[in-house]
């Protein structure tokens, strides 16, 4: 695929697991994807920043992570 610029580019970017560090497949419907977002802690407002998460499938269904 290229962009407009004339550049290969990949459409599909890989992640990794947060919990086990293995990579999330195509077919890996089941992963969830969690936006952890920072807050101040004396007026508990949302500082603009947030931390990213993503859970493969395997650990889902185990029912069982911790981060």
């Amino acid at each position: 695929m290229c962009n407009y610029g004339g550049n290969f580019m990949d459409p599909y970017v890989l992640q990794n697991c947060s919990a086990s560090n293995h990579i999330i497949g195509a077919k890996d419907h089941v992963f969830i994807q969690m936006n952890l977002v920072k807050v101040d802690k004396v007026t508990g407002r949302f500082e603009g920043q947030f931390t990213t998460y993503a859970i493969c499938g395997d650990i889902c269904r185990m029912g069982d992570f911790s981060l």
